[in-house]
């Protein structure tokens, strides 16, 4: 008899948002559904979808990286207030657009809750800001390097005050940017040695071979948001195998550049549903768990409702379920939940050991999608 889900995903591939998905949902280690459902891409002949399948994860990427560097705050090597001038000294002396010096320079805790003012061009709502900002090449930071990257943002004032306003944006890049300082290694090094091999995420990084990428999921031909995604990331790629420098080669995305698949992701969700441990590790502190998965937003500051519907305020790297009450997808107080522009979903409820992780090749419908994926689950 099939379920809310299977019944979700089948209306879905019917009707053309995507060509295949995979979904796991558990709750304190018992499977309560996973499906392997459709084919790799839309082509008439393309296999069916593969359990291992490698996915681009795009901004599922942002709260791994997120929980890194929460790692190093319980290191002490680093503190939430922060400023990232103490680390990134090209981005020191920020102007925001239109007021001057900024009256509280970007910390690491602005990284984290978006609030930093360093925003995608879509998030800027001045015409004239926006434009400088769209012929910087930011739109095409997968193929930049390090220093092109901190120097197009450095020319560019920032949207808001820090502290002010939720805009979705390069934060979570510049996060990126931090790890590699402050540990003296490639984001891949860093993310591989604190995060994927405790984790046992074997199949998760940010390169793959040119025979690994021709094999990945992919959208409908129509999805051209996606395509353009995906192209513009394995030209990086291409670009970083060509390459010999590691100081012209593309910068390494922490904020969408990782490859995954089902059951790695499901490990780290598994590990933010068990309060950051894994098994015997555990990889925050109680209490940096507990800021990563609080609402970090104040009252006056709305939160990422463009992405998950009103109800929600964000933690350290994620939305976080502010109260009971009107909200667009049904969840738990506390729940923790990001998505990525590919067309993946991850909801946790560490209340309960509770977890749901959709993967799929979808950017046109995928907030649609998403949140019936989440309404479907709730169903179970």
């Amino acid at each position: 008899m099939s379920n809310a889900v299977e019944l979700m995903l089948n209306y879905h591939q019917q009707t053309g948002h995507y060509p295949g998905a995979l979904v796991h949902v558990e709750q304190e280690g018992r499977v309560l559904t996973r499906q392997v459902s459709g084919r790799l891409s839309g082509a008439p002949d393309a296999p069916v979808m593969a359990e291992r399948a490698r996915f681009r994860i795009a901004s599922l990427t942002k709260p791994m990286v997120s929980m890194v560097v929460l790692m190093l705050v319980d290191e002490g090597r680093v503190a939430l207030a922060t400023p990232i001038a103490e680390i990134l000294p090209e981005l020191a002396g920020r102007q925001v657009h239109g007021q001057g010096k900024a009256a509280v320079q970007p910390t690491l805790e602005h990284l984290l809750t978006h609030t930093s003012g360093f925003a995608y061009a879509p998030e800027i709502l001045p015409a004239d800001l926006r434009e400088q900002a769209l012929t910087t090449g930011l739109a095409d930071m997968a193929a930049m390097s390090r220093a092109e990257f901190l120097q197009a943002l450095a020319g560019l004032p920032l949207v808001c005050e820090p502290g002010t306003r939720f805009l979705y944006g390069y934060s979570t890049d510049l996060l990126g940017l931090i790890l590699e300082r402050l540990d003296d290694a490639p984001l891949d090094e860093v993310m591989r040695k604190r995060l994927f091999v405790p984790l046992g995420m074997q199949a998760s990084g940010f390169r793959a071979e040119p025979d690994e990428l021709a094999a990945m999921p992919r959208a409908f031909d129509d999805d051209l948001a996606w395509h353009r995604f995906f192209n513009g990331f394995q030209a990086a790629e291409a670009k970083a195998r060509a390459s010999t420098d590691p100081e012209t080669a593309p910068l390494i995305s922490g904020g969408g550049g990782l490859i995954s698949t089902l059951d790695d992701v499901c490990r780290f969700a598994r590990a933010v549903a068990n309060g950051g441990r894994s098994g015997t590790l555990q990889l925050l502190t109680p209490a940096t768990f507990q800021a990563m998965v609080s609402n970090r937003l104040a009252d006056t500051v709305d939160g990422p409702a463009g992405f998950i519907g009103g109800g929600w305020g964000f933690g350290l790297g994620g939305a976080v379920r502010r109260a009971t009450g009107a909200a667009a997808v049904p969840a738990a107080p506390g729940e923790y939940t990001w998505s990525g522009v590919t067309g993946q979903s991850l909801f946790v409820d560490p209340g309960s050991g509770w977890f749901a992780v959709m993967l799929s090749s979808n950017t046109a419908s995928r907030v649609m999608v998403r949140f019936e994926f989440r309404r479907a689950v709730s169903r179970l």
